[in-house]
């Protein structure tokens, strides 16, 4: 569970889920919101570049099987306007060579699916620690 006290503390958190399963989407962006986040999901990978420029995401979920761009070329794009963002990679593809691919872009965690959720709650935890001891400094 996203603990409250780290979405308390003054700064607006919020996830990019970048899939084109809108079943899959909506609910990871329900799961989210139920977590007191805010959270929005496209299909598009130009819709997911154009609001991540406009307010960096928190945390960033990307499929690997997008129709308009690779995931992981999603990733690099994503990675060069926010070297910070904590990224997931979902898929459904159990070829070793593609989450080394995601890796070597810098994901903090590679995801199969069906998904686990509470894996991904302890990692966007683990994303709000980590901006939040950066804004600290």
């Amino acid at each position: 569970m996203i603990e409250r006290s780290a979405l308390a503390r003054g700064r607006l958190h919020w996830v990019l889920v970048v899939d084109q399963d809108e079943s899959v989407a909506g609910s990871l962006v329900r799961r989210f919101q139920e977590r007191g986040l805010t959270a929005h999901a496209t299909a598009s990978c130009k819709e997911a570049l154009r609001l991540a420029s406009l307010r960096k995401p928190t945390l960033a979920i990307i499929d690997l099987m997008l129709r308009d761009m690779g995931g992981v070329e999603l990733a690099r794009r994503l990675r060069e306007l926010d070297p910070e963002l904590a990224m997931v990679v979902t898929t459904s593809d159990r070829r070793p060579a593609l989450e080394v691919e995601a890796r070597r872009v810098g994901i903090v965690h590679y995801a199969h699916k069906p998904l686990d959720l509470d894996r991904l709650d302890a990692v966007m935890t683990r994303a709000i620690h980590t901006l939040e001891r950066g804004d600290q400094r």
